[in-house]
This record gives structure tokens, C-alpha cells and sequence, in this order.
């Protein structure tokens, strides 16, 4: 039996359970019971931003400059 807030898995409780109030958005995961942190390639407070999108607005954003003589 497996302490609150985790999950067994195979012989060991070594899944982290985040459910009620305390649950993960699809871009987190559940990394202690009731702790959620951003999936690899998100950030921001509700991990709504992905690198992909950042870097590609990044990379406009520098093109835009440039075509108007800036650094």
C-alpha cells in the first residue's frame, strides 16, 4: 500500500498523484503529489508557452529588425 498521494507502480509508490484542485494541465506533469511542473519544452506560469513558438517568434521578431537596419 502506497503512501497518499502516490501511485504503485510495478513493487514500488513511485508515481506522484495531482488530482482535485491540484491537477495537472496537459502541458505539466505530476512531479510530487500535488506539484505540477512544465513538461519539457513549455514554460510560463500555466506552461502555455512552448520553446518551439517562442524561437520562431524570436526569429521574426530579428528579421523584422534587420530588414529595417537594426542589430
Amino acid at each position: 500500500m502506497c503512501c497518499a498521494g502516490w501511485k504503485q507502480q510495478g513493487d514500488e509508490c513511485g508515481i506522484a498523484v495531482c488530482e482535485g484542485n491540484s491537477t495537472c494541465s496537459e502541458n505539466e506533469v505530476c512531479v510530487r503529489p500535488g506539484e505540477c511542473r512544465c513538461r519539457h519544452g513549455y514554460f510560463g506560469a500555466n506552461c502555455d508557452t512552448s520553446e518551439r513558438w517562442a524561437v520562431g517568434l524570436d526569429s521574426r521578431e530579428m528579421g523584422v529588425a534587420c530588414e529595417r537596419g537594426g542589430v
